[in-house]
């Protein structure tokens, strides 16, 4: 178990090395399974791990960060990112921030009322009491995906409606500044995960403003993060303990409850990278292509070409000599199933080609890259756990929200002197000084630049 933990740290820190320091989005995938792999040699030593599956798991971890460079490579060497960056102006005037104000505040009341109208399908706005509640949502999520509740259509369309709007108040966070109206969306998803006691959905929207402040200070050395914001992972703790009770009815809540629950969340964070293990060492081989009915379960649900099961794989297999189960396989053994681990390895290398020319073009100052990365790296972050693309909503954010954002933030060359412009990825604020990013290789050309000018 120390060699997974030891080898992936070793992975990410070649990579950051070999990237000169750019932070590529496979710095964070390597980092986020080097942390789960660390955590679980100290507090869930006894869980199950195999070398095989440490190869595997090394393997396309090399596949995404191999495609990560090259794709910079593409933009860096053969796009000229320097001279579209000055080329191109960042139009945000008050007209720009009133645009994507109403628009954020649109998807947020839509959201809000998509997640009242789904609460009430469920029935849960219909409890006599809390107590009723309580004893309610236990039970809905198993009927949910037994189909004892039928959804609407305006339940199937509102709810990826929600974490598309999620993006959007993140993008406008990003551009112009903190807003208390920015909270709605993910008050929206809140209310959709209590109402089923699920509790991945909460965790993806703490992962995604976690990605975007990381974004934000790497690319923006004068933005400083909160010091309230290092409490993320206190929260997704308190997240998950509410959730678990709320799951068993609040039956019992002494300390001794917490303890267990507490214990609960070890094969949680660990049940993944312990339960791929297995499937590499006794399933392997097994499966047959099947081009995507796994990796898109959601997908493939919605358009009747497949049945979900509850927790995509409904296969429970024990992951520790306490007795420990789970039927999560983290995000791997969905690609390996889909398209073999060959095909894997290809689908990967041309995921880290995608994702490392969308970051090199956050680089070099399309700013609207933010609301396709946000959620790529919130895939990244929870890959050692599950994959998101099993949900139709995280498909959904992926494509909406950028189009929505790019009609109201407008990218475009320009000559024109009296429009306020920001050169590179750092954003501007209308009201203030034109503020122009200095970032490492950029510093000397814009110096440059500024001087010819």
């Amino acid at each position: 178990m120390w060699f997974s933990a030891l080898s992936t740290s070793v992975m990410a820190i070649i990579l950051w090395r070999l990237s000169c320091g750019k932070a590529l989005p496979s710095i964070s995938l390597c980092a986020a399974w080097a942390f789960v792999y660390s955590l679980q040699t100290v507090l869930a030593p006894d869980m199950l791990s195999s070398m095989f599956a440490t190869t595997v798991v090394l393997t396309l971890l090399a596949s995404y960060g191999l495609g990560n460079m090259f794709g910079w490579l593409l933009v860096e060497r053969w796009g000229n990112p320097r001279r579209k960056m000055v080329e191109r102006t960042l139009i945000l005037n008050r007209k720009t921030e009133a645009r994507l104000g109403q628009l954020t505040m649109t998807m947020s009341i839509l959201s809000l009322v998509g997640a009242i109208h789904y609460s009430d399908t469920l029935g849960v706005m219909r409890a006599g009491s809390f107590n009723e509640f309580i004893l309610m949502a236990g039970t809905l999520r198993t009927e949910i995906f037994s189909e004892v509740i039928q959804l609407e259509l305006i339940d199937k369309v509102g709810l990826p409606l929600s974490y598309s709007a999620v993006i959007i108040s993140i993008m406008y966070w990003y551009l112009f500044g903190w807003k208390w109206r920015l909270i709605l969306s993910s008050l929206a998803v809140v209310i959709i995960g209590v109402s089923q006691s699920g509790r991945a959905g909460t965790f993806i929207i703490i992962l995604q403003w976690m990605a975007a402040v990381g974004l934000k200070r790497f690319l923006d050395p004068q933005y400083r993060v909160r010091k309230f914001l290092w409490l993320s992972p206190v929260l997704i703790i308190c997240v998950f303990i509410l959730m678990q009770l709320l799951r068993e009815g609040f039956y019992d809540v002494s300390g001794s409850s917490i303890k267990r629950t507490l214990y609960m969340m070890r094969s949680y964070m660990f049940g993944g990278v312990s339960a791929f293990a297995y499937y590499c060492d006794h399933l392997w081989g097994y499966t047959e292509l099947s081009l995507g009915k796994y990796t898109f379960s959601s997908l493939y649900s919605a358009l009747g070409l497949g049945k979900q099961a509850s927790g995509i794989y409904d296969s429970y297999v024990q992951i520790a000599s306490a007795g420990d189960i789970t039927n999560i396989y983290t995000a791997f053994r969905s690609f390996i199933d889909d398209y073999t681990f060959g095909g894997s390895i290809i689908v990967f290398i041309l995921l880290g080609i995608l994702s490392g020319i969308l970051y090199a073009r956050l680089y070099y100052g399309n700013v609207l890259m933010v609301a396709i990365l946000v959620p790529i790296f919130s895939f990244l972050l929870f890959s050692p756990f599950a994959s998101l693309t099993y949900f139709n909503s995280f498909l959904m954010s992926l494509v909406f929200p950028y189009w929505a954002c790019k009609w109201c933030v407008q990218l475009r060359h320009s000559r024109r002197r009296s429009t306020v412009v920001g050169v590179g990825a750092c954003p501007v604020r209308p009201r203030r000084r034109l503020l122009a990013l200095e970032n490492g290789s950029n510093q000397d050309f814009l110096r440059s630049m500024r001087a010819a000018s």
